[in-house]
């Protein structure tokens, strides 16, 4: 079941854990009551049919930090001209050459670079990493986000917002989006993290342990929310446009979930969000008008590539959905309750990684699985979507590797 996670202030500790203990009782009572075919058993990785002219290539590997240990946050890689960028979830922020791996700087936020005893300042590195000509931007649980310079990571500034980031700083050059998980979403002076406007969301009483990161794209700044609405601000934070990706529905609050946890993604005219709620809907770009709608749950990210939308959804099935019209193209379960997590566009393919350390890689075109790469083994999965730079692929593990890929065919 997904981690949940009361967000709203002034819920009392023993009421989340006696929800908690509660949903995981029904849950495990649930399953014990299925049939043996029916319990949420993976495919063993032995019967799964593969290409044997396709092959994955290590380049170059690194270890970054102490990794991210048991915590989920999934820190994503960023790539900005020809260097990859990573951290821990303990304050270790690295830069890298993207062809050979070579270590460029190094740094440690919470021991080393910075004298600071506030224990609010004390949290873990959280959502990912992004960046830009001048910048490398990330955030903390304590809700604080940091802009390092590119050249040196050495910090430009640190700015303190409302609550705990779990999303990846967005920097369009002139600004920085942020999303909190309180359902506020700011823009901040990228060169001095100034606070120019804020957004303020409602936030349901129980959420997914997740936040949508919010992006721009041609003068719009689109986000989803633990709402299960998709909203388009201008470039002064007022709202142009919002649309219900999923309407609450049930009897239980677990049941009643919506959570627009994957980021939107744009191509054209179209803006793409998917919900927990049960809905991955295609939106018009400037009116927010419904173009199709298509019945799907994830809280993962979606990918657009060939004219399709990706989505893994909430049990590891692979679902290429057609872009223009909502229809379904191919499916792919053969990773069926395998933990996937976020799909990433890499050239002619699909790269899905999971939980136990492997990523899988499908043709985009009918969704066959070809190969997959072990990239951490015993168990060290990878928890963020991997990012592509120059025809490369970096992916990071739970145990802190940070492996650059490539994938040959064979004649």
């Amino acid at each position: 079941m997904h981690p949940l996670f009361r967000k709203v202030a002034g819920v009392g500790l023993r009421l989340l854990l006696a929800t908690s203990i509660a949903l995981l009782f029904a849950c495990n009572k649930a399953d014990r009551n299925k049939p043996n075919d029916e319990k949420k058993r993976p495919a063993p990785l032995s019967s799964l049919q593969l290409d044997s002219s396709y092959k994955s290539t290590v380049l170059w590997q690194q270890q970054v930090g102490r990794g991210l240990r048991r915590y989920d946050l999934g820190l994503r890689v960023a790539f900005f001209d020809n260097r990859v960028y990573a951290a821990d979830s303990f304050g270790t922020v690295a830069a890298f050459d993207s062809v050979d791996g070579e270590l460029l700087w190094q740094i440690d936020l919470f021991s080393g670079a910075i004298k600071d005893d506030s224990p609010k300042f004390r949290s873990f590195l959280s959502g990912g990493l992004s960046a830009d000509t001048s910048s490398v931007f990330l955030a903390t649980l304590s809700g604080e986000v940091f802009a390092l310079n590119r050249v040196d990571g050495s910090i430009r500034w640190r700015t303190q917002l409302s609550s705990e980031i779990l999303s990846v700083p967005y920097s369009d050059g002139g600004s920085v989006l942020v999303q909190s998980i309180d359902g506020q979403l700011s823009a901040l002076k990228a060169d001095d993290g100034r606070r120019i406007w804020v957004y303020d969301s409602s936030v349901p009483r129980l959420s997914l342990r997740g936040t949508a990161s919010p992006i721009a794209n041609r003068g719009l700044v689109f986000a989803g929310f633990a709402s299960g609405k998709v909203s388009a601000l201008n470039d002064r934070g007022q709202v142009i446009w919002e649309d219900r990706i999923s309407t609450p529905d049930g009897r239980s609050e677990l049941e009643r979930i919506v959570d627009v946890d994957a980021s939107p993604i744009t191509s054209g005219e179209f803006v793409y969000a998917a919900s927990y709620g049960g809905s991955l809907k295609a939106l018009q770009r400037d009116s927010g008008q419904t173009i199709w709608e298509y019945r799907t749950r994830t809280s993962r990210e979606i990918a657009t590539g060939f004219a399709q939308v990706y989505v893994v959804d909430d049990e590891s099935r692979i679902l290429a959905i057609d872009a223009v019209n909502g229809t379904p193209v191919w499916s792919n379960d053969s990773l069926r309750h395998r933990k996937l997590n976020s799909p990433v566009i890499f050239g002619n393919y699909l790269v899905v990684p999971d939980q136990n350390g492997y990523l899988y890689v499908f043709s985009q075109t009918d969704g066959a699985l070809l190969t997959y790469h072990n990239l951490a083994p015993r168990g060290k999965g990878v928890r963020a979507a991997p990012t592509v730079g120059n025809g490369t692929l970096y992916a990071l593990a739970a145990n802190g590797s940070l492996v650059a890929l490539r994938i040959d065919v064979e004649s």
